[in-house]
């Protein structure tokens, strides 16, 4: 028999994202291909896509580790919570003479929407404002 002995590949890290977490979280960059090694260990990044940011740094990076078993899981959060990326808040609106500010969707985070009505003259004119991905508020004519 001649020839190299078979090299020895580590096992895919399975990494399940939960349905809640498909529109808020970019696609996860992976070391190794995904596949396990102690040494450095696999990794994988993760970050939110715009107008999210993630709870909590934790949940920012984990590795892949296997246990005595040679059973793979990642570290920390095996699995992600479905809570790993919020909604950022958006830029503050400033106050306005004669005018309000009402949100007609959300509280002011990603995705909100605000009204602002006021009276020019006689004439009731109003703006609608989306909190977008770059989570700046931007203006939309609307009807009073």
């Amino acid at each position: 028999m001649s020839g190299s002995l078979p090299k020895c590949v580590g096992k895919v890290c399975k990494d399940e994202i939960p349905d809640e977490l498909q529109n808020k979280l970019e696609e996860p960059e992976y070391t190794n291909d995904q596949r396990y090694q102690p040494n450095p260990p696999t990794k994988a990044t993760y970050q939110c896509k715009s107008g999210y940011q993630l709870a909590d740094e934790l949940y920012g990076e984990r590795q892949c580790v296997a246990d005595e078993y040679g059973a793979l899981s990642w570290f920390p959060n095996n699995v992600l919570p479905t809570t790993a990326c919020v909604p950022q808040q958006c830029a503050p609106l400033d106050a306005i003479d004669n005018a309000t500010w009402a949100f007609v969707e959300g509280e002011g985070a990603y995705p909100s929407k605000v009204r602002r009505s006021r009276l020019c003259g006689w004439v009731p004119v109003c703006l609608l404002l989306l909190c977008w991905r770059l989570v700046l508020f931007s203006f939309v004519r609307c009807a009073c």
